[in-house]
Parts: structure tokens; C-alpha cells; sequence
């Protein structure tokens, strides 16, 4: 009997397995048919209609750099700077060394900063983000792994080779400094997934409480950076680069 159960238990697991296989290729094959019927919309000049096939495939849950980088010109090509910069933000994320992507994410970034006052990130801020960009959020989470254990295991050989001990201390006290370093990175990284968005449209009042007849604060403009901080009732409390917050309209902003 316990043979019997466990042999259709194997044969329910497996066929379970099988479906799910199937339905991963499946979406699979979904998913590079609307791409490739994407970039030949793209090729005839037809943006909107590309963007809808792109779409299409992040909205049956998957998503990949090269989908995002191919959204964002998309959306240059017709003129929505935002949108470009939006879907250029999420292919960072997954491809942060692609040069080409780099080159199309400062060039729409150059775009929008024609005509405005310099209110970018301070010192170390920019520091920080020229050092990693090139690094996915993979990377500097198995960069800090690394650097962590490296740590744990200096200290433990400290402990018996006392004559080294000095030297092995020291060793991994500035390990320690770099990883310190490398995991406030992965932290700021990490912290602003769902938070970081971007202005969508036109010139935008960010106010000192969330209400309309509120006092504006200072004003951000289509194609700009926010995180946001906190939400309430249809506002969204927001810190540009220069750690100004104010309050601004849900509808202002998208999350990249």
C-alpha cells in the first residue's frame, strides 16, 4: 500500500513538474515572439505600437535589460523623455555595464537638464554612484558576501596564529572599512527599489504638506529623479538628489 501512495504520489509530482516546465516555455516563447514583433515595429517607425508589445511582456511578469532598453528608446524615439528614462532606469539595474545603454541613459538625462539649475546628489553621494555604477545589485551582494566572510575568517586565524595576529587584525579591520562601504551601496541600492521614481509630466510643485492649497516648496520637472519617503491619500512625500522632501501628486510621478 505505502509503495502504491508513494508511486502515484511521484507520478502527481511529476506531472506537476511537467506542466510547470511547460508553462515556463511556453511563456518563454511568449515572451521572445512579442519582442521580436516589438523590434520590427520598432524598425518601421511604429513606437507606440512597439511599446505595446513590450508591455505586453512585463505585464505576464517577466522583464529582462535588453526588454527595458529597448522600452526606453522606444519612448525616446517618440519624444517621451520620461518614459525613456524610466525604462533606461530599470535596465541599469539588470545590465549597469552595457555601454550602449549608458551612453542612450546620459544622452536622455543631458536632455532634460538643458535650461535648469544643477540640483544633483552632494559629494559623496556621486562619489559613491561613479565607483558602482557599473555593478548589478547581484554583484554587490556577492561583493559584500565575499568581504564578510573574508573578515570572519581572518579573525578566526587571528585566534591560533598568534604570532600573526597583529598583521591579520589590521588585515581585517580594513576589509571591514571596504565592507562598509560596499553594503551601504547595496543598502541605498536596495532601499530605493519601489521608492525611486520619476517625474512624468511638465513642470511639477512639490509642497510642504500634501494638499493643494498647500505652500509650494520647490519644483521638479519632467524627466527628474525623486525617492519617495512616505505616501498619504493620493500624495506622495518625495527627497531630490540634493535631500530637499516635499509633498507632490501620485499621479506626477511614476516608480521605476
Amino acid at each position: 500500500m505505502r509503495s502504491t501512495k508513494l508511486t502515484a504520489l511521484w507520478a502527481v509530482f511529476s506531472a506537476v513538474i511537467i506542466l510547470g516546465m511547460t508553462s515556463v516555455n511556453a511563456a518563454d516563447d511568449t515572451a521572445e515572439k512579442l519582442f521580436k514583433e516589438g523590434n520590427a515595429l520598432y524598425v518601421q517607425g511604429k513606437y507606440d505600437e512597439a511599446i505595446a508589445k513590450y508591455i505586453e511582456i512585463t505585464a505576464n511578469g517577466q522583464e529582462s535589460g535588453n526588454l527595458y532598453y529597448n522600452l526606453g528608446n522606444a519612448f525616446f524615439k517618440k519624444g517621451d523623455i520620461a518614459g525613456a528614462i524610466i525604462n533606461y532606469e530599470r535596465a541599469r539595474r539588470l545590465i549597469p555595464d552595457d555601454k550602449e545603454l549608458a551612453a542612450n541613459y546620459d544622452y536622455a538625462v543631458q536632455k532634460i537638464e538643458e535650461n535648469r539649475p544643477n540640483v544633483g546628489p552632494g559629494i559623496f553621494r556621486a562619489l559613491m554612484d561613479n565607483i558602482f555604477e557599473a555593478l548589478s545589485t547581484d554583484i554587490l551582494t556577492i561583493v559584500a558576501a565575499l568581504l564578510y566572510w573574508l573578515i570572519v575568517i581572518l579573525l578566526i586565524t587571528a585566534m591560533i596564529l598568534t604570532a600573526a595576529r597583529r598583521t591579520l587584525i589590521t588585515s581585517a579591520i580594513v576589509i571591514a572599512v571596504v565592507f562598509c562601504v560596499v553594503f551601504s551601496q547595496l543598502f541605498y541600492v536596495i532601499s530605493g527599489y519601489g521608492k525611486d521614481s520619476i517625474v512624468i509630466s511638465g513642470l511639477q510643485d512639490v509642497k510642504y504638506g500634501p494638499f493643494s492649497s498647500a505652500t509650494t516648496y520647490y519644483q521638479v520637472r519632467e524627466g527628474d529623479k525623486v525617492r519617495i519617503v512616505s505616501r498619504s491619500q493620493g500624495w506622495s512625500k518625495v527627497r531630490r538628489a540634493d535631500g530637499k522632501t516635499g509633498w507632490i501628486e501620485d499621479s506626477a510621478i511614476q516608480v521605476i
